[in-house]
């Protein structure tokens, strides 16, 4: 029997039944990408527990995070040259063992100086997993059941950082515990290798060696503007943005080193580390210009509702966390609806898309609408709508995306999908957080005025209280000050209530601003043909 007929074979069994081996096989990789996501966001919630343990300044315990986004986002789009140089597989098992021995090294560090060499390590392990680990996806199922296939996916990229995690990593904080987050991270990187071990040879896609050389000058410079902009994006509101000076040294020095990174991308041949090939599909551009803003209200909406519940709403970090946990449901029950009617109903997966932004929007509306004193039952509608809407649109995006790709391109694809993703994410977060500090002044400048001494409603309630206290036994002349006090400790806690209400309105404003941006690019593709020339 031909080559050509095994393999017409092969992709009839796949396309017909996949079997418990199949079923097996997804198991294992969402177990280890879910990995990867305990290990994305245990040093934003536990971060004054690290500092504590290792006696750092704040400085010191930013570094954590910014060496692992920028190790992550200058990995995801090289991904793809290692998986045509020494095959899928094989990344995958170089990959899940640096997730988890870099873990190991975590739990029981003592020294700041391997926490930040095994951060960058674990980031770049995480992105090159998740790129090898869904490109295996794509390249095994069939293009007929990719959208349960990816519905399941989205499990461990899309639910597991934002929703999942947090239910587990607040249990561990508020126990004291928060290494046991990794310990957490080797037992699934353990559960998913032995899992991969089962797994015959015969599922798995032909592996053919790339023959253009890695471009490490180009790579280093893509490395290092990823640093300065991850840098700056964390650190950004922090130091008022430009204003200060090293920011904006880090600026120049982002934008020299993509400038350059670019110019060598399009114009050397011979040496790469992402093919630009991979723009020339119109339905890949369009929707990795999306996945940005996808990004970002994924993110970002995760990034607020986990701030509010901290510092406004007062939750520990374990009920903060578990806030989440409907959020989380929901988004799996969208997902797999959105895949089951794809899959078995042939609906269309852009029909999926004003669904998700409509029930994102108003979601985002709801939350707006909250107080100093909501609690669980004030919340869980909002979110829920949070859920399903994230569900449809990551799921549609995703298929709208990836689907058609030739089997060239997968692996560059899926790279620069996540990178979208994660940097639009980043984004998210620092516009968001600017936003919301610039509203917090705005808004303690404007209420503030109510609690001048000359104001009567000031004064009426500063003199019933002080009579109160009086009544309680304080001395009539401590009083009066102490009952100002009293009234203006109020002030900052609805302060901030309202600038979180605005920042959710913002959010939900996004889309309002963005849907016009997407449908003149999708428009400018259509009439002109927008694509990259490939040589």
């Amino acid at each position: 029997m031909s080559e050509a007929t095994n393999d017409l074979c092969r992709s009839t069994v796949r396309a017909t039944c996949f079997g418990p081996i199949y079923s097996l096989l997804l198991v294992g990789l969402v177990l280890a990408v879910m990995l990867d996501a305990l290990n994305a966001t245990i040093f934003g919630m536990a971060r004054g527990h690290v500092m504590g343990t290792f006696h750092l300044t704040p400085d010191e315990a930013a570094w954590i995070g910014i060496v692992y986004l920028s190790a992550k986002l200058a990995l995801f789009p090289c991904g793809s040259w290692f998986i045509k140089k020494y095959s899928l597989v094989t990344v995958i098992w170089v990959a899940l063992s640096l997730c988890a021995v870099t873990s190991l090294i975590c739990t029981i560090s003592v020294n700041y100086t391997v926490l930040i060499g095994s951060r960058a390590m674990q980031g770049a392990a995480g992105a090159v997993l998740i790129v090898s680990a869904q490109t295996l996806l794509l390249g095994v199922f069939p293009s007929n059941r990719q959208g349960l296939v990816q519905a399941i996916f989205a499990l461990g990229v899309v639910v597991a950082p934002t929703s999942l995690a947090p239910v587990v990593q607040g249990y561990f904080i508020d126990a004291a515990i928060w290494q046991a987050s990794f310990v957490l991270s080797i037992a699934l990187a353990a559960g998913a290798a032995s899992i991969l071990l089962c797994m015959p040879e015969s599922i798995f896609p032909k592996h053919q060696h790339a023959v253009i050389p890695f471009d490490w000058l180009g790579f280093v410079l893509f490395a290092i503007a990823m640093l300065n902009l991850t840098y700056i994006l964390n650190e950004g509101t922090r130091w008022n943005w430009f204003e200060a000076r090293h920011l904006r040294w880090s600026a120049a020095v982002f934008v020299v080193a993509i400038a350059i990174c670019i110019h060598r991308l399009v114009t050397k041949s011979d040496q790469v580390f992402l093919d630009r090939g991979v723009f020339g599909d119109d339905h890949f551009t369009f929707g990795f210009f999306v996945s940005f803003i996808a990004g970002a209200a994924l993110f970002g909406s995760a990034f607020l509702i986990q701030a509010f519940t901290l510092s406004v709403l007062r939750f520990p970090a374990g009920e903060a966390g578990l806030l989440l946990l409907p959020s989380g449901l929901a988004t799996i029950t969208g997902l797999c609806l959105a895949g089951w009617l794809i899959t078995y109903r042939n609906t269309p997966p852009i029909a999926f898309i004003p669904l998700g932004v409509s029930l994102f929007m108003t979601s985002m509306w709801l939350m707006s609408r909250t107080g100093l004193q909501s609690g669980w039952q004030d919340l869980s509608g909002a979110l829920l709508l949070r859920g399903f809407g994230l569900g449809f649109l990551f799921l549609s995006l995703t298929l709208i995306t990836l689907s058609d790709l030739k089997p060239t391109y997968r692996a560059d694809g899926v790279g620069l999908f996540n990178w979208g993703r994660q940097l639009g994410g980043l984004i998210g977060v620092a516009v968001l957080s600017s936003y919301n500090t610039s509203m917090n002044a705005t808004n303690l400048q404007v209420l503030g005025r109510n609690f001048d001494p000359s104001n009567t409603w000031f004064g009426l309630r500063r003199q019933m209280l002080s009579e109160v206290l009086v009544e309680r036994g304080l001395a009539p002349g401590l009083a009066e000050p102490a009952s100002a006090l009293m009234l203006q400790s109020t002030l900052k806690p609805q302060v901030a209530m309202l600038s979180f209400n605005e920042a959710f309105l913002a959010l939900a404003f996004l889309f309002v601003l963005a849907v016009p941006i997407i449908l003149s690019f999708k428009m400018m593709q259509n009439s002109l043909g927008l694509r990259c020339s490939v040589p």
